[in-house]
């Protein structure tokens, strides 16, 4: 306890420090007898997968969407997905989920706490701890308008007229929303909505209310903890409020106390910032989180194909810190938010990023801003499907889903732990009828599927969703069963051609891993180092030379033979 005593005293003081830590000390002896002392997850290996996605992904009239969903996991990715990630799934208010009613409860809509269980028993489960934000309707709040003297400081009041230019804002929404307390009017922070709370983790009741949330959710099945939102966590007058020095140190906190219980369960910090700031809620790789995002792969691999040059995307992979042995990237190309653009203003130049927003716009996608200090808006995120977005209306659904695969391949080759979107196993396109509905961009990305419709899709060899999932499942089976793979595995790249993704995964059991970028035929030469042994493409167990011609969007994982 002597690192989490440390960190207490920093942000709170030595005169609260000895209460918080008896405090913790309680919380820490509760919950070791709840959680079973012999209770391990294994360390990640190339076998691990994720799978985002929403409780609700699939329905049926027959039973509840945890049950449907259950059944679906069981009939079709047993073999090819590790990992669950469900997002929110508490009851709610707004933003599908993200405004948190009650934490410790399964929205009934969905199910029960024993659905999301007996899911966990074939896959591992990742929870989302929506821990910056709190909806209007919760009861702390509730309970803080009805000036509950418990809940007075749970919550961030400013002066009407306070200078809040500074902050970094992820949406152009008031950061301020005024509420009626009693006869007053009290000005509250809101980074998201006025409808999500901030909650105000300068008072030390906050973070122990959402440390014994965490611990329920362990105890609940979770081995991965994502942390929604955690980089706006902490407040600071005449600052940018977001990654200060004091969110890294809650982070810490929770981690320190986590490992007194559990040392297996693993964070996930949802940092959607430059990869530089990014890379710091490592922190020195056994203090902080064990994985972070590495959310400038998707609009990277975006520009990569749109551009028809893989030279961005292999530099900044090139120029990646070797992690420990204990921390991962967290590799994604779609979620269930829009495509952020910040992840990569330090690494694509203003022209280029304009190259993806023309593409993105051409293709039917939504761009969202986000206000400046000097009023000036900003592009912040593309909401559109991965699959309408690297689309070519020219181009046969055959060739757009050769392609679509392809940037998939290179999110399963490179180092880390892949995550895959619910949608993008079955190349969804984008969701009109959902967006004209709800008036939400990100709704273009969030199509709910009836059971019976989706098996249906899979079953139909000639459908587009089957096509799509046949070649996905072929690309993940193979995946799992080659060490190269591994997430904390060397990776070097490979200057072949612009017109071709191309490095080598492994040491011993190395692969070379070729993707072509383009729809026109490139010639290979693999360098005589790799190929003196001989080669074997473990796409199809085919020997292959040295020279070869790689089709359009074809992929190639190239087993070096020693």
């Amino acid at each position: 306890m002597k690192k989490v005593k440390s960190l207490i005293a920093d942000i709170y003081g030595n005169e609260k420090c000895e209460e918080i830590i008896e405090r913790i000390d309680i919380l820490v002896a509760k919950f070791s007898s709840i959680i079973p002392t012999d209770k391990k997850y294994q360390q990640l290996s190339q076998k691990d997968i994720a799978l985002i996605c929403y409780a609700d992904n699939i329905h049926s009239t027959d039973s509840k969407s945890l049950k449907v969903m259950s059944q679906f996991f069981d009939k079709n990715l047993k073999d090819i997905i590790s990992h669950i990630h469900f997002l929110p799934f508490y009851p709610y208010t707004s933003d599908d989920g993200f405004a948190v009613q009650n934490f410790i409860e399964v929205n009934s809509e969905y199910g029960n706490w024993k659905d999301i269980e007996e899911i966990g028993e074939n896959f591992q489960l990742i929870f989302d701890a929506v821990i910056n934000h709190i909806s209007s309707q919760h009861h702390w709040f509730q309970q803080y308008l009805q000036s509950n003297p418990k809940y007075k400081d749970y919550f961030i009041e400013m002066n009407e007229d306070a200078d809040v230019s500074k902050v970094m804002r992820a949406r152009d929404l008031p950061l301020l929303s005024k509420f009626e307390k009693g006869s007053e009017n009290k000005y509250l922070w809101t980074t998201f909505s006025r409808d999500q709370l901030d909650v105000n983790y300068k008072n030390p009741d906050v973070l122990l209310e959402m440390l014994e949330v965490l611990f329920f959710y362990i105890s609940k099945g979770a081995s991965i903890i994502r942390l929604d939102a955690i980089a706006y966590i902490w407040k600071k007058a005449n600052s940018i409020c977001i990654n200060l020095p004091e969110t890294h140190k809650i982070i810490m906190i929770i981690r320190q106390v986590i490992d007194q219980v559990i040392r297996d369960v693993m964070l996930l910090p949802e940092a959607n910032v430059p990869s530089k700031e990014n890379l710091q809620y490592l922190g020195n790789g056994e203090d902080e989180a064990q994985l972070i995002y590495q959310f400038s792969i998707s609009p990277l691999v975006l520009y990569t194909f749109y551009s028809q040059n893989s030279k961005r995307l292999q530099d900044y992979l090139n120029q990646l810190p070797e992690l420990s042995s204990s921390t991962h990237f967290f590799n994604v190309l779609a979620t269930h938010d829009g495509i952020g653009l910040r992840p990569v203003r330090d690494i694509l130049n203003s022209d280029e990023i304009d190259t993806i927003l023309n593409n993105v716009e051409k293709r039917d996608g939504i761009i969202s801003y986000k206000r400046e200090k000097d009023g000036s808006k900003t592009p912040y995120e593309m909401n559109i499907t991965y699959f309408d977005a690297l689309q070519d209306v020219e181009n046969s659904d055959e060739m757009n889903i050769d392609k679509f695969v392809a940037a998939h391949a290179i999110l399963l080759s490179i180092q880390g732990f892949p995550a895959l979107y619910f949608h993008s196993l079955f190349g969804t396109k984008n969701y009109y009828e959902g967006y004209k509905e709800t008036g939400q961009p990100r709704t273009l990305n969030r199509r709910k599927f009836e059971y019976n419709e989706l098996q249906e899709l899979l079953y139909s060899e000639f459908s587009h969703e089957s096509k799509v999932f046949q070649k996905m499942n072929k690309l993940l089976k193979i995946r799992r069963e080659n060490s190269a793979f591994h997430p904390n595995s060397p990776q070097k790249v490979l200057h072949l051609s612009e017109k071709i993704f191309s490095i080598v995964r492994g040491d011993e059991n190395s692969i070379i891993v070729l993707i072509n970028i383009t729809q026109t035929c490139q010639k290979v030469i693999i360098p005589n180092q790799y190929s003196k042994f001989g080669l074997t493409n473990i796409i199809n167990n085919r020997s292959i030379d040295n020279r070869f011609n790689l089709q359009p969007f074809e992929i190639m994982w190239l087993k070096v033979k020693r």
